[in-house]
């Protein structure tokens, strides 16, 4: 599931903070990035496993369950999806768990929103660490304005 050149890099936001969906959606407004958004865990396993997602901003609290014991299902389309998982909740334990079900990141709320769109880039580039990074398959790098 890679992009191809002149594809908008698909981005879901799997978070039930609508301020999460906003800054996403004014931060990518002029890119070739693609927004889907989700508050729940059934919407989002829904998008994910209807249209082509790229990378996965998945949060750890949702209405209908964590975010930890689905990540999976997410990957489930696609294994080297690489899925960002968002939490408040600090502490190597939660993280590594989130690692060792599948997840590519693991990003503490609240997130500078610079860093996470960094760590986007370099996973859509690089989706293991025998694939190199292409030029075209990138997210943008936030340069600090909205």
């Amino acid at each position: 599931m890679s992009t191809k050149m002149g594809e908008c890099t698909r981005l879901l936001i799997v978070d039930d903070d609508p301020g999460m969906h906003t800054l996403a959606h004014d931060l990518f407004a002029n890119e070739s990035t693609s927004i889907l958004s989700a508050s729940t865990l059934a919407e989002g396993l829904l998008i994910s496993n209807k249209q082509r997602i790229d990378v996965i901003l998945l949060d750890h609290k949702l209405p209908d369950g964590d975010g930890i014991d689905r990540i999976p299902d997410f990957l489930s389309q696609d294994r080297l999806r690489p899925i960002l998982y968002i939490t408040a909740q600090t502490g190597s334990k939660t993280a590594i768990e989130a690692m060792k079900r599948g997840a590519f990141e693991y990003l503490s709320k609240p997130i500078e929103f610079d860093q996470q769109c960094i760590r986007a880039r370099r996973d859509q580039g690089c989706r293991s660490v025998t694939e190199p990074m292409v030029p075209g398959k990138l997210l943008p790098i936030y340069d600090g304005t909205l």
